[in-house]
């Protein structure tokens, strides 16, 4: 082995041994350990969970698409055939979060938005994941009642000037927009709450899971959840790994609006 390539090993090696002791860089190497162990120790469950998505589940396994037909079924009952939805509201004012702290794990800026909307635009749930999923289940729903479901907080300029907003205002209150409103208009709503829609039973959801007594409905208690607080860091979101899982989907939303007329 000539000298000169012994000195650039050697090299390498200083460089190494320095980011060891770098406490930072060892603890970002601790948390991505502590990642994988998580994920190997869930795999069988999320096998399980992607098994039964594939070619168990059925509409009626969600407690908001059985909420939603009971409440299509009592207004086509009045002759009613329009309805209003509040679908869009989580994925685009909040991404099921607060100042970082996300409310389910799908959530991607756990509603913190940067200076630069373009470092994280379009997060996933804007287009695609729930955004997509939860249109499709109200689309469903509402068409097999024979009524028409239409969605105020996806009017494309009602999005748009969400957008134009500085990240202050966006980042002031859970859902901002809203919360501003509300209060403006004197409109009681439970603050920094994050309450699910629940019909009070649910048939995947309960204690027996979403793999046993299938058709059996068990009654659930609407969860709240208190916005902006972490009780598990998992929760937490690490912006440079997130950045990172939207850079594809920015791309490939950019090469459809090219083409779009």
């Amino acid at each position: 082995m000539k000298y000169v390539e012994i000195c650039n090993i050697l090299n390498e090696l200083e460089s190494i041994d320095e980011e060891m002791r770098d406490l930072e860089s060892t603890e970002k190497l601790r948390s991505k350990r502590d990642e994988k162990m998580l994920l190997e120790r869930n795999i069988s469950k999320y096998l399980k969970l992607i098994e039964y998505r594939k070619g168990s589940q059925v509409m009626t396994d969600d407690n908001g698409a059985v909420g939603l037909g009971y409440i299509c079924s009592l207004g086509k009952g009045k002759g009613q055939l329009v309805y209003l939805s509040g679908n869009g509201a989580d994925e685009v004012f909040s991404d099921y979060g607060f100042r970082g702290i996300k409310h389910f794990p799908h959530s991607t800026i756990g509603g913190n938005y940067p200076e630069s909307l373009e470092e994280v635009f379009p997060w996933k749930n804007f287009f695609d994941n729930t955004q997509r999923a939860y249109l499709m289940k109200e689309e469903y729903v509402s068409g097999s009642h024979g009524i028409e479901g239409r969605y105020p907080f996806l009017d494309k300029m009602v999005v748009q000037e969400f957008l134009w907003l500085t990240p202050q205002l966006k980042n002031a209150k859970y859902k901002s927009v809203l919360h501003q409103y509300m209060t403006e208009h004197d409109y009681p709503f439970d603050e920094n709450q994050k309450v699910g829609f629940n019909c009070g039973f649910t048939s995947n959801m309960g204690q027996s899971g979403p793999f046993t007594n299938k058709g059996m409905y068990t009654p659930q208690i609407t969860a709240h959840r208190t916005v902006g607080v972490a009780l598990d860091e998992t929760r937490v979101v690490k912006w440079e790994r997130e950045v990172a899982k939207t850079l594809g989907r920015r791309e490939r939303h950019k090469i459809l609006n090219e083409f779009s007329p």
